[in-house]
């Protein structure tokens, strides 16, 4: 989902001359034995506009009724698959009606005992992100129903847990996921309503009816809801901030900001192919993204340094011309330079990028400080969980030291840092205090749904969420990310490690896709299993083979990888991107194999957040991984060469 060029400016923007080096304070008087004081704000300003989630869409409306809202592009053939040109709007009106329909049906649905039954009045989306999603999220709102969010890869499995985690009686799905509800009955009893958010044809609508007929689940569509709302309508309902919104497996927030300022947003295809032919669609002056994709734009950028003659030297002075003068003023615009270089990489993304967000995970500075000059636009790095409404800091503008860091507090947030001595951080640190980031604030959660065991070890008495995260306080009171609590592992020889740091350190390798880094406590090294990049594998293994290779010619890498030269020549990478990010000799990657077949939600190695399922992980691989530990170690050799070498 991307803003559309419509751009509503913060009611009170940044101060200008803004003194970066005075970002936070430790607040006098909350020091304690083995933590840093509460960090926050230097100045706080009171926000008086929201205090609940219905607040937000209202305020949206307030400032822009009659204007667009959420857009999407239509599918004008099936076969073959071909979207519209152009975008198709809704306004802020006309989702207001909408949310109001849908939300006066459900409300008559669980009043009058149709649906409901559980502890909460809990209603699933199972959906990728597009404008009913949202429609029907605002409806939940506004009439204080609690939303539960089913990732749209979600499997089977996990679906089914939901369901009966959450007490789903109603769930809304696109066409493709009914079948699998209706499947599940029998193993969610609990279940008695779908509704498709897509319109249906009269056959399918038939089938799936008298199938659900045949499971006890009435089977509906959403303008049926809407229509049955629009009969029976009601105002909606009063909320209170202690009332619970959702039950989050998943996170979505970008949208509800947008929102607060009465923008737009554009929702992709749900194709990444065509996400670039999206921006160039919709052309958006917003747009919050994750760093697998920004490296790919900066890797794609600056393959113009390579290229010989004029283009390549004018592509070389601009990006250095610019780096300086964003270093030593926080400036990231340039006259000369922006029109007849940085245009054309800007157009990437639609030519009107007035905003662009790094978040999810670590980005390296390198690959900043590029996007800044190369968009001439604010460019902010956040860090957050879902646990605490996803943002804990950001960046600020105008700081020209800044990449590397994940900025200052937000507003509602205070920050402490705890020792974790058996990793060796402590408060008193020097230059710096380290330690593991502590958040407490009003956009923090209550706890875990019926689970108590996982609250208490997360959130403490005083209201303070343990992010698992290590973390440093610099002298501008800026946070940044340095280790990781959880995954933590200890070595033979007494050495601690943090994976999952370790696998965001080689993971800013272009050739790597992903990576599960594995460790036992009986050997003395780790070693992993790898997914390169078929774009950037295929050059790797033309180049060791002496002819070219294409990235689609799959038997061929698929061979290539079992081959002791690639896999040697991608080790040797990742070596290099390990030294850059200043690994440790035993936190170091020793043996690799390596694979095509990527992590995915369906194979049950990453959860529907696309996380790491490191126990599936394990067992799928268990005896390749008891295989490259039962080889010889030639590291040592390797290294006992070199250094004769130097003799």
């Amino acid at each position: 989902m991307f803003s559309s060029p419509k751009y509503t400016p913060l009611e009170k923007p940044w101060p200008e001359n803004i003194d970066v080096s005075k970002q936070g304070i430790e607040v006098p008087g909350t020091r304690r034995p083995g933590q840093t004081g509460a960090w926050g704000l230097s100045t706080v300003a009171d926000q008086p506009h929201v205090r609940v989630l219905p607040d937000i869409f209202e305020l949206g409306l307030k400032l822009s009724t009659n204007e667009r809202y959420l857009g999407h592009r239509p599918i004008v053939s099936k076969n073959p698959l071909k979207f519209a040109d152009h975008y198709v709007w809704e306004t802020y009106n006309q989702v207001d009606q909408r949310r109001r329909n849908v939300g006066s049906a459900l409300h008559r649905y669980f009043t009058d005992g149709v649906l409901g039954g559980g502890e909460m009045p809990t209603v699933g989306i199972w959906s990728q992100n597009r404008p009913e999603w949202q429609i029907i999220d605002l409806a939940l709102h506004a009439y204080a129903k609690v939303g539960v969010s089913l990732y749209d890869t979600l499997g089977k499995d996990s679906v089914e847990y939901i369901i009966n985690h959450a007490h789903l009686t109603v769930i809304f799905a696109t066409v493709q996921h009914i079948p699998n509800l209706l499947a599940l009955k029998s193993r969610v009893p609990m279940l008695r309503m779908v509704v498709s958010i897509d319109d249906l044809s009269e056959e399918t609508k038939q089938v799936l009816t008298s199938w659900g007929a045949l499971q006890d689940i009435q089977v509906k569509e959403l303008r049926d809801l809407e229509e049955y709302g629009k009969a029976n309508r009601i105002e909606p309902l009063p909320a209170t901030p202690e009332q619970i919104a959702t039950l989050c497996y998943t996170s979505r927030a970008n949208v509800l900001n947008v929102t607060a300022l009465g923008g737009a947003t554009g929702f992709y295809t749900g194709d990444p192919l065509r996400l670039l032919e999206d921006m160039s669609i919709l052309k958006p002056n917003f747009f919050p993204s994750v760093p697998r994709v920004l490296n790919r734009i900066y890797q794609i950028a600056m393959q113009a340094a390579e290229l010989p003659g004029l283009k390549g030297f004018l592509f070389r002075s601009a990006v250095e011309a610019k780096l300086k003068k964003l270093r030593e003023t926080g400036d990231n615009t340039h006259v000369f330079w922006d029109r007849l270089v940085f245009r054309k990489i800007q157009a990437v993304l639609g030519g009107n990028i007035k905003l662009l967000i790094s978040g999810s995970a670590p980005i390296s500075i390198d690959v900043m400080d590029f996007l800044r000059i190369a968009f001439a636009c604010e460019v902010v790095e956040g860090y957050g969980m879902t646990e605490n409404c996803a943002v804990i800091t950001r960046t600020w503008p105008g700081d020209p030291s800044c990449s590397g860091t994940v900025g200052a507090p937000q507003p509602c947030t205070e920050i402490k840092l705890v020792d974790v001595t058996a990793m060796g951080y402590t408060s008193e640190d020097k230059p710096s205090p380290r330690g593991e980031i502590c958040v407490r604030g009003g956009q923090c959660f209550k706890g875990y749904y019926k689970d108590e065991k996982n609250t208490r070890e997360t959130l403490d008495d005083e209201g303070w969420v343990h992010t698992g995260d290590i973390g440093e306080i610099d002298s501008f009171g800026r946070l940044r990310i340095i280790d990781r609590l959880k995954n933590i592992m200890k070595l033979s020889q007494g050495e601690y490690v943090a994976l999952e740091r370790i696998e965001n350190a080689y993971d800013l390798s272009p050739l790597i896709a992903q990576i599960y880094v594995h460790g036992d406590s009986l050997r003395d090294h780790l070693v992993g299993i790898v997914v390169p990049d078929p774009i950037q594998l295929a050059p790797l293994v033309s180049k060791l083979y002496g002819k070219p290779i294409a990235p689609e010619d799959s038997t061929i890498l698929a061979d290539a990888i079992r081959d002791t030269r690639v896999v040697q020549a991608i080790l040797d990478e990742m070596n290099e991107e390990a030294k850059n990010a200043g690994l440790k000799g035993f936190e170091t990657v020793k043996k690799i194999h390596v694979t095509l077949e990527p992590f995915t939600v369906d194979n049950n190695m990453l959860t529907p957040t696309f996380k790491l399922r490191r126990r599936d992980v394990v067992a799928k691989y268990k005896d390749v991984l008891e295989q490259l530990y039962s080889e010889p170690d030639l590291a040592p050799i390797a290294d006992l060469k070199q250094e004769i070498s130097k003799l």
